[in-house]
């Protein structure tokens, strides 16, 4: 007959393997859904007179003790295309489609952050220590001249760190950002 240590801790064992099977993520994929519509309709928002320029809507995952990634991928000024009426794209088209790209990238990076902190916010059940990181491609072509410009922008921030800069007016100072 075994002892009845070994029969406890082999109980005490399958509980916890039981548990641990069925246990859930701290955060509800619902409320990655909800941040995923949020962060693409921000995205949309930044420049209403060109509707597609998010081409890759925001795509949510989160991560048992790190946090929550969301990513998605942007074209951040309209391309000039190829038309019977347009044949070619000139040296002309190329300065002001690089013009546009290095206006508008100031104002992408100010929103991400404030997306970051907005969606740190949003997950309520996601712990306080872990990430919240957003990171958007940036769409490249191949006429394209990118210096000075990154092909992805990734802004990282704990989540309580980026609800308190949210709260103070400092989000920057929580947010680490990488560009690639």
């Amino acid at each position: 007959m075994k002892p009845k240590w070994v029969v406890l801790a082999g109980l005490a064992t399958a509980v916890v393997l039981a548990g641990s099977v069925g246990a859930q993520a701290p955060v509800a994929r619902a409320s990655i859904e909800t941040a995923e519509r949020g962060l693409n309709n921000e995205i949309a928002a930044l420049w209403p007179q060109d509707p597609f320029l998010l081409l890759g809507p925001a795509r949510g995952v989160y991560l048992t003790g790190f946090g929550t990634v969301f990513t998605a991928e942007v074209d951040l000024a309209p391309s000039p295309g190829i038309s019977p009426f347009h044949q070619t794209i000139t040296p002309q088209d190329v300065a002001a489609h690089r013009k546009m790209m290095l206006e508008r990238l100031p104002r992408l990076k100010t929103q991400m952050q404030q997306m970051l902190a907005g969606v740190a916010a949003s997950l309520d059940a996601q712990p306080m220590a872990e990430n919240v990181v957003l990171a958007v491609t940036l769409t490249k072509h191949p006429w394209e001249t990118r210096d000075g410009i990154p092909s992805q922008i990734v802004m990282t921030g704990e989540r309580g760190k980026l609800m308190e800069g949210q709260r103070s007016g400092q989000i920057a100072a929580a947010v680490k950002e990488q560009e690639f």
